[in-house]
């Protein structure tokens, strides 16, 4: 649900505006009076929906736009673009308990221009918001580590999403489903090995530290709901431990 608050901001000569776009209202709750806490700010409206949060730009235009990567219904990447869409003047921070290196190379290809995750200090949390505010980019460290790991890698921000064959996307989505390495072997018709495999193989190319990470990576990329997974009649992968 958005909460426009605009006409005071006007009132009171505020000179950065700042919209919220996060599912989690405990989260909204504390960054409301942290962010009207700091000197020349003023939050101006926030929304724990995405679709809402877009109208929400959309009416009040603001300076900036707080997002989290990961919201219900709709990608960061896709909540970046229409954004930029309904206000193509807006700076976008994201504020994110999830980033790992695709969808930090898919956000600064988006124009993202602050990045900081949810495991930092207030203080680089405020001085991400100033940089923001100023139009310059800015990373937290954790967030800067692995911009460091994408350079190192020879990756561009601006290149295409990790290639997965078509196996590991099968995999990659049941996994997001929420069923276990056996199931998904017995599914698939694979040994639970293989799967793990799999799963050790996917996490190495995407980047991830945590395998938890592959169900965000997996709705990220769009394969929820995307029929990719094949019946439990599908040939076994050739190179398939027994």
């Amino acid at each position: 649900m958005s909460a426009p608050v605009s006409a005071s901001a006007a009132a009171k000569g505020v000179a950065h505006r700042v919209a919220i776009v996060e599912d989690h209202a405990a989260i909204v709750g504390m960054m409301v009076p942290l962010i009207d806490a700091m000197t020349g700010f003023k939050v101006v409206g926030h929304a724990t929906d995405p679709e809402e949060g877009i109208e929400l730009c959309r009416r009040l235009l603001p300076d900036i736009a707080i997002i989290d990567w990961v919201m219900p219904r709709l990608t960061g990447l896709e909540l970046v673009r229409q954004i930029k869409r309904a206000s193509p003047r807006t700076h976008i921070m994201v504020f994110s308990g999830n980033l790992w290196p695709a969808a930090i190379r898919g956000a600064l290809a988006a124009g993202v221009l602050g990045m900081v995750d949810k495991m930092a200090p207030i203080d680089v949390f405020r001085a991400g918001l100033r940089s923001v505010a100023e139009g310059r980019a800015f990373f937290s460290p954790l967030v800067s580590d692995l911009i460091k790991q994408l350079v190192s890698r020879g990756v561009s921000a601006s290149a295409p999403p990790v290639a997965l064959s078509p196996r590991e996307k099968s995999v990659l989505r049941l996994i997001a489903e929420g069923f276990s390495s056996k199931e998904i072997a017995e599914r698939l018709g694979l040994s639970t090995r293989t799967i793990f495999n799999h799963r050790a193989k996917m996490m190495h190319k995407i980047g991830l530290r945590r395998a938890a990470q592959l169900s965000l990576y997996a709705a990220q990329i769009g394969l929820l709901g995307s029929g990719l997974t094949p019946t439990s009649g599908a040939p076994a992968d050739p190179g398939q431990s027994s």
